[in-house]
């Protein structure tokens, strides 16, 4: 299996159990908050924690492994302000799915909105590229 194809496994299982977290998280913080018999109060409570939840665990969980893989293939120690500098700056990737759902909760969109949806977009992949990236040392041969 080549270098890159065991990047993209290791980002998309962290990336799915951050998911899996803050499914959990939120479903155990809505339990202990909604009452019994409000069915709809409670779904409702859920989505609203579970996608500022996963948002911050998903960009948390992907700037700690981009690390974890850079220390690998750099052979240096791992470094705590460098895999919450790569956590903050891949913070924005979480615009995508909240522009999403708070564009699904809008009755009325305005006509620039195709345009602004892009361009935020752009912006998350442009954060992700930053944060996620792993730079091979050059070979010394």
């Amino acid at each position: 299996m080549s270098f890159w194809a065991k990047i993209v496994i290791r980002y998309f299982v962290a990336a799915l159990s951050a998911l899996l977290l803050a499914f959990a998280v939120s479903v155990v913080v809505t339990l202990s908050i909604i009452h019994e018999g409000d069915d709809l109060g409670s779904g409702f409570l859920l989505v609203l924690i579970f996608v500022p939840l996963a948002c911050l665990f998903i960009s948390a969980s992907l700037g700690i492994t981009a690390e974890l893989i850079q220390r690998k293939v750099s052979l240096r120690p791992f470094a705590w302000p460098k895999a919450l500098l790569r956590t903050v700056i891949a913070l924005p990737i979480a615009i995508g799915p909240l522009l999403n759902l708070t564009g699904y909760l809008e009755d009325h969109r305005p006509m620039r909105w195709p345009v602004d949806h892009a361009i935020l977009l752009v912006m998350c992949a442009i954060f992700a590229y930053f944060a996620l990236r792993i730079t091979k040392p050059p070979s010394l041969s």
